[in-house]
């Protein structure tokens, strides 16, 4: 192999052998004259794992950190002002190869303290001992719900790095249980991240087939499909939340036929026309950015702070991100924000838009979503570039209930009357965080259907209810749907 001189520039290339088409990644090739186990800034970022635990203020727990990797815990108890530079703090040696204001992310272990308070010093190089202190100590306190979810805690301070080089960040002990993962120092804008930093080569690991493994050794186990949920009510306004489980729950019999990705940028190229009375739309065609499907940003879209965070201006569609859904088989894709976004103006708001033609008469458009917090499930919408007024939506445009989170429900957001020909759906986030899989726009009084049965030509039985589950529908929902037709003289 040739001997590659430090501080060298240069570019990998990645093909796609199909298409022939590539994307070239620019690559540095550094001098690690920092010493061994010294973090370097790579992209934007330092990267600061835990370290050998040089302090006898600080204990080391294995396979405890978050993603990967180990915790560090304090195991002493001090104030602020009994810390001096006779106490011996853990400490990071890192190089940058910028300079300015920098701010260090701190990913804590959410553990709690009720009767005390969770608190940690940094100091950057001989600079003032800094404390960065976390208020959810308790449940429902802070961000404890927030972290709970994540698994981490993310406490921030600002640290102004004066000039590239060497430097060093010392954790000081001050709360014993305060427990850590990584921290990491942002030179440049904040990215979402769980980095590891440059430690050197990452061999893949072993090959192995772990589901033959599992089976042999756990025993064969085939789970049922998730159960569908169906919101509990079809009109519009937003209903008393309680403990009792109001959703109408079905199960489905069998998994889906699987997707893959490329599917969804095939079924953004051609409009959705109706069939059977009905036009079903899967969230991530926007993906295809086409005539037919595609999202956008938002004009005016209010970005917020966020622990100390703002969302930086976005081009349009880059604010939205896919991640995996339930539907195909649990091999779908959903759209969601991710960048902490609120947006008080329906019309100027992050977007999902589609192309798609009716015969026309009256409609009802179920959407199937997502949301794991009170806060993320805001939304609106609208037809030919004309929004709806929210207190015509389902649940006045909000969606929560505390037995509606963190799972995948079909709600009747919207009734409308179309026009027969081509029109424009456009879905609206006036929040982020919630996840948007389906949208289901039918004539008939039917629920959407199951996933297996999402890709059938005909919706006859909405989906594959079992027999008990059809008799509740006719006795529990028909009449409801009914009942709401009358009122809005549909």
């Amino acid at each position: 192999m040739a001997q590659v001189c430090g501080n060298c520039q240069g570019e990998v290339v990645v093909e796609n052998v199909d298409d022939g088409s590539f994307v070239k990644i620019p690559v540095r090739v550094m001098e690690m004259t920092a010493g061994s186990g010294c973090a370097v800034e790579e992209d934007g970022l330092v990267a600061l794992e835990t370290c050998t635990v040089q302090s006898g203020d600080f204990k080391r727990i294995r396979r405890l950190g978050r993603m990967q990797g180990d915790l560090t815990e304090v195991c002493v108890q001090r104030e602020p002002e009994e810390l001096t530079r006779q106490t011996k703090p853990l400490c990071y040696d890192f190089v940058t190869y910028s300079a300015g204001a920098c701010l260090l992310e701190i990913h804590r272990f959410p553990s709690l303290n009720s009767v005390g308070r969770i608190r940690i010093g940094i100091s950057l190089d001989d600079g003032p001992i800094r404390i960065a202190e976390s208020f959810s100590n308790d449940e429902w306190r802070g961000n404890w719900k927030k972290n709970v979810l994540h698994n981490v805690d993310r406490l921030y301070l600002n640290l102004p790095v004066e000039k590239p080089g060497r430097h060093r960040i010392s954790v000081w002990a001050v709360n014993r249980y305060f427990a850590f993962s990584r921290m990491v120092l942002y030179t440049g804008p904040r990215k979402e991240n769980s980095l590891a930093g440059i430690r050197g080569t990452q061999p893949l690991p072993a090959e192995c087939n772990l589901t033959d493994w599992c089976e042999h050794f756990y025993g064969s186990c085939r789970l049922k499909p998730r159960p569908v949920y169906y919101s509990e009510v079809p009109g519009g306004g937003r209903q008393p939340d309680s403990l009792a489980v109001s959703c109408r729950v079905v199960q489905a019999k069998e998994y889906a036929a699987q997707v893959e990705p490329g599917w969804y940028l095939q079924r953004g190229q051609s409009v959705f026309a109706e069939e059977e009375g009905v036009v079903r739309i899967d969230a991530a065609a926007v993906l295809a950015q086409s005539a037919y499907a595609w999202c956008e940003s938002g004009e005016s879209a209010a970005l917020f702070m966020e622990e100390g965070i703002v969302a930086g201006a976005e081009k349009p569609g880059e604010l939205w991100r896919h991640c995996g859904s339930e539907s195909f088989g649990r091999s779908g894709l959903a759209m969601y924000i991710r960048k902490p976004v609120r947006s008080r103006q329906t019309e100027t708001a992050p977007g999902l838009h589609y192309r798609f033609q009716c015969e026309g008469g009256p409609y009802t458009l179920w959407m199937l979503s997502k949301f794991n917090v009170q806060g993320e499930d805001s939304y609106g919408i609208g037809v030919d570039d004309k929004t709806l007024p929210q207190e015509e939506l389902y649940g006045n445009g909000g969606l929560w209930r505390y037995e509606a989170e963190q799972i995948y429900r079909w709600v009747p957001a919207a009734r409308m009357q179309l026009s027969a020909g081509e029109h424009v759906l456009h879905v609206y986030a006036l929040a982020s965080g919630m996840r948007y899989d389906r949208f289901y726009l039918t004539k008939g009084m039917e629920l959407p259907p199951t996933d297996e049965a999402w890709g059938r030509q005909r919706y006859g039985n909405a989906g594959n209810i079992t027999e008990s589950g059809a008799e509740g529908y006719e006795k529990w929902y028909l009449p409801m749907i009914e009942s709401a037709m009358r009122k809005y003289a549909l």
